[in-house]
């Protein structure tokens, strides 16, 4: 079976996970062309993958470069023109979370996806980390029951006002970002909740700002309703300084990103690693799950390039990206109005 040959298009700090992933599994895909306007970025990402072609503009990429796919790690405002192109040109696509900054965008994506019958995957990465991908076997399996209650947090040291002068700096800006914390980075803890329990019926939200370090929120609480009826918390503080990766606090291997599940027959968390609580279990007290901890960027690459060899459709599609998106663009309506925001939101149709 070929290997598939990715183009990398956007060569700044989130394509090392993607460019770690890819040289984890060199049977499966291989970097055969990066673009980024800092040509300097590109060249050392060629070297650093055993030589690729080097482009300055991700159109010039598309038009001349052999590839099969391309992985996208650009700036959100990007992510819907790069992907509509590539689609255009037959090329397979992988996007960093989030999948845009609107509906309107993730859905042209889907529907050129679908006309060029090319793959559209997002990189929800977290669905294919090892710890939170066991705890979604954990509840599917039914030891804790009917799930009541979901609390899952985030937590990081985030200042968008210190990368202006370097990379980074196009999220300190509203308008390219799409919002906020919880549009950049909470998406991932909308996407894993609704893997854990279901699609959600509910979104409300809080937010509080901090000009001085980005324009949108830095902090945002946005509590939600499932159509299940069991009820979720999710959580993003980009203003956490206290976290450290030790021994006693492996946690942390994880960005601070906090898991608490509450069923009808249990309960489990992952501070530490994977505890589950069993009710009725004698004595009653946590049993910790072991778990060997791969990262969610080297099993998500390689399930990109699985689905392209084996024509399968990705866990993290397009719809699936598309609802994560959904929920947090659903939080700002509610912060904006002061209600809880019913699913799904209506999208505005070209006339």
């Amino acid at each position: 079976m070929h290997k598939v040959r990715i183009g990398l298009v956007g060569a700044g700090g989130i394509s090392r996970a993607h460019i770690n992933g890819y040289l984890k599994c060199p049977e499966k895909a291989i970097i055969c062309a990066v673009a980024d306007i800092r040509k300097e970025y590109a060249e050392a990402t060629a070297a650093q993958v055993g030589g690729a072609e080097v482009y300055g503009d991700w159109r010039e990429l598309l038009e001349k470069a052999d590839v099969d796919a391309v992985d996208i790690c650009l700036p959100h405002d990007l992510h819907a023109p790069v992907a509509v192109a590539a689609a255009e040109r037959g090329k397979h696509i992988l996007v960093e979370k989030v999948m845009a900054r609107t509906l309107e965008e993730c859905d042209a994506m889907i529907a050129a996806a679908e006309r060029a019958r090319v793959k559209l995957m997002v990189c929800h990465d977290r669905r294919y980390h090892t710890v939170f991908a066991r705890i979604k076997e954990i509840v599917d399996s039914g030891a804790i029951g009917r799930l009541l209650c979901l609390r899952l947090d985030h937590n990081q040291d985030v200042n968008m006002a210190a990368r202006m002068d370097g990379v980074g700096g196009w999220a300190f800006f509203r308008e390219r970002l799409g919002g906020g914390a919880i549009l950049s980075c909470l998406v991932h803890q909308f996407d894993l909740i609704r893997w854990y329990a279901g699609d959600v019926a509910q979104v409300g939200a809080m937010t509080l700002t901090l000009p001085d370090r980005m324009e949108g929120e830095t902090v945002g609480v946005v509590p939600l309703r499932f159509r299940s009826g069991a009820l979720g918390d999710t959580v993003i503080n980009w203003f956490i300084r206290s976290r450290s990766l030790t021994p006693e606090n492996p946690a942390g291997s994880l960005w601070g990103e906090l898991v608490w599940l509450s069923g009808t027959d249990g309960n489990l968390h992952n501070f530490g690693g994977i505890h589950i609580l069993r009710h009725g279990a004698q004595p009653q007290r946590f049993e910790h799950v072991p778990v060997e901890v791969v990262p969610g960027h080297v099993g998500a690459v390689a399930h990109f390039a699985d689905c392209i060899r084996e024509d399968r459709d990705p866990l993290t599609n397009g719809r699936e990206g598309r609802a994560a998106l959904e929920v947090a663009l659903a939080a700002y309506r509610s912060e904006g109005t002061g209600r809880f925001i019913d699913l799904p939101l209506e999208v505005e149709r070209p006339v």
